[in-house]
């Protein structure tokens, strides 16, 4: 349960930082290469949102999420329509849901291990 409050107020604080950064002086999104960093932004954050929804991401949720968000985070470089301040942020930002996204995937990888090696306990008493 304490699991699923703590992602459910990662999404919620990343959603919310998301959507404070539309309109964030600095990312001028008429340049290919904003254009290209907002859509790997929108990218990360939905993945993001399938691995940690409240039911409970799949491992390859989590795996598209780890994948998104690391290009993000190499991508976010400062160049035209793209001020250094905000670069250094959507790529902070991107590297710690990298980190949140490949916690729960180890988490889901533990928790399938546990589950095939109670089963073959159980099946193998039996």
């Amino acid at each position: 349960m304490l699991r699923h409050t703590r992602a459910l107020c990662v999404c919620l604080l990343l959603w919310l930082t998301i959507l404070a950064d539309r309109s964030v002086p600095g990312v001028t999104a008429t340049t290919p290469e904003a254009a290209a960093l907002e859509l790997r932004r929108e990218e990360c954050g939905e993945a993001m949102t399938r691995c940690l929804s409240l039911d409970g991401g799949m491992e390859e949720d989590c795996e598209d999420c780890v994948e998104q968000c690391t290009q993000l985070a190499r991508s976010a470089e400062p160049g035209p329509g793209i001020d250094e301040d905000v670069a250094d942020d959507y790529a902070r930002t991107a590297r710690a849901t990298v980190r949140r996204c490949q916690e729960e995937l180890d988490d889901i990888r533990m928790s399938s291990t546990s589950n095939a090696f109670a089963a073959g306990v159980s099946f193998g008493s039996a």
